[in-house]
């Protein structure tokens, strides 16, 4: 196999992933990336010296990374303070009693036992072996598979394949699926909106999501020194890879030779560096838009429908009347008007589900003080008015009274919105996930890791295997890969 010289386009955890790949395969690699500095949507809001983690918060499927710094023969407990969570999350309804699900089978079986019934905890510990079962059939078929198909799936599995991918409900929803596993519509609600980690509808989502549940009983941690500092320790290994990376630096165009295979990128409308392969680690949506030229317009299937995007509210506040965790979920008291809202009537729902990241917090300590609260509430990939994202931003203290958490701001909160994450990925509307995974076929949607045009390779949430923090690392990593195999 020869050594190519790679560019990466895109700084997120897909193009570190990729790049950090592809070094410890021994090819050149030049890691490109629009904005002032890498992470892409692991990002952080500043005030004064407290950083609040403003983007993706939960950390997940730790050993896709333990793969990832093993390929330049690093353990990332070296480089990231991780700490394993016991409390995966605290739910909150305005009609119902809080409830804690924790990573352990028995001790989540007793708190629904306590705070539901004894039947529903029979329930759950069905449900979380049914999930297993169905982590286990698509873990290393599907997830870490560069583009697999129905039929790949199937024949992968051998003479049972059919039947496994049965039980994996593709043709029957998350929420369809759910209501046959729980009596009680609270813990329906709170399955279903794994869903959304996707940036989808549970009430179009396929139930096959449900894989989500058990990927974080295996493990949620908490990363002491942010999410971003992931970022950072990627980064300082590029460096010792000898990664050479540019920041503030756009790239315009992609060029192919007359053969039809990728040859070399402009950068700035000016510069243009050869490139015997391009990842390209952005939205798909950038491609189709024209962005880098007619041949890569033409490289990835265009797509009109869109996930869902964010309005998100970052502060340092005091709290009082509740014991938060450090992750919470304040649910709506109508799931299926606040997704008929968001997806058929592309608007900010008028009661939405809040998450709430209080980011000082383990799995339930008390707070002196102000603390870093990071707080999101799903919005359209929709353009939205300035009026109604202020709007939105200041009810976010209203709606989490009603359920008996007060706050105090000590600053003044900085927010995001579909716009601003319009502006800073190009083409995508905001969106925040790629394509929404609904329906049967959702999930086979997205693109691989190959494009339609020769040595042009494709890896983040608009690709395959989709949208999360570790889907995106695997997308860079089975990236790396395909570049490796046609090398």
């Amino acid at each position: 196999m020869s050594t190519k010289a790679v560019t990466v386009i895109g700084g997120g955890m897909a193009g570190m992933s990729a790049a950090l790949a592809l070094s410890s395969q021994g090819h050149a690699v030049t890691l490109i990336e629009q904005h002032e500095r890498l992470g892409g949507k692991l990002r952080q809001a500043t005030f004064g010296d407290q950083r609040i983690d403003c983007g993706p918060t939960v950390f997940t499927l730790k050993p896709v990374f333990d793969r990832l710094f093993g390929l330049v023969n690093e353990r990332i407990e070296d480089h990231v303070n991780l700490k394993q969570a016991n409390i995966l999350a605290r739910h909150f309804w305005l009609d119902h009693a809080p409830f804690d699900l924790y990573s352990n089978v028995d001790k989540t079986c007793e708190q629904v036992d306590a705070v539901f019934n004894a039947q529903e905890a029979d329930n759950y510990r069905k449900f979380a072996s049914q999930t297993q079962a169905v982590f286990d059939t698509l873990d290393h078929t599907f997830m870490q598979t560069q583009k697999p198909t129905p039929l790949s799936l199937t024949f992968s599995h051998g003479l049972t394949g059919v039947l496994k991918l049965w039980q994996t409900q593709p043709f029957k929803t998350l929420w369809a699926s759910l209501a046959k596993d729980f009596n009680s519509p609270h813990i329906r609600q709170l399955f279903a909106r794994y869903a959304t980690y996707c940036g989808s509808s549970p009430f179009q989502a396929p139930a096959t999501l449900m894989l989500i549940a058990h990927a974080e009983r295996q493990g949620v941690w908490y990363l002491e020194d942010g999410m971003y500092s992931l970022v950072q320790a990627i980064q300082r290994l590029m460096e010792k890879q000898n990664v050479h990376i540019l920041l503030n630096t756009k790239v315009t165009n992609i060029a192919s030779n007359a053969n039809g295979s990728v040859k070399s990128v402009t950068i700035n409308n000016a510069q243009t560096r050869l490139a015997d392969a391009v990842v390209f680690a952005g939205d798909t949506a950038d491609l189709t838009a024209g962005s880098f030229g007619k041949r890569p317009q033409q490289a990835v299937p265009s797509r009109t429908d869109a996930s869902l995007s964010a309005i998100t509210r970052s502060e340092l506040a005091t709290t009082e009347g509740l014991q938060l965790s450090h992750h919470n979920v304040f649910f709506s008291d109508n799931y299926p008007l606040e997704f008929e809202e968001l997806f058929e009537q592309q608007r900010v729902p008028s009661h939405p589900t809040l998450y709430v990241c209080a980011q000082d917090r383990g799995d339930a300590k008390d707070i002196d003080g102000p603390e870093r609260l990071f707080t999101l509430a799903n919005a359209p990939a929709t353009p939205l008015s300035d009026e109604v994202i202020q709007q939105t931003v200041s009810s976010i203290p209203t709606w989490l009274k009603q359920y008996g958490l007060a706050l105090e701001s000590n600053v003044v909160p900085k927010s995001d919105s579909p716009n601003t994450f319009a502006q800073l990925f190009p083409s995508t509307q905001g969106a925040l996930y790629g394509r929404p995974t609904h329906g049967m076929m959702g999930s086979f949607q997205r693109p691989g890791s190959r494009s339609r045009l020769k040595g042009l390779y494709l890896a983040g949430a608009s690709v395959h295997p989709g949208a999360g923090i570790p889907m995106v690392c695997l997308s860079g990593m089975l990236a790396a890969d395909a570049v490796q195999q046609d090398s």
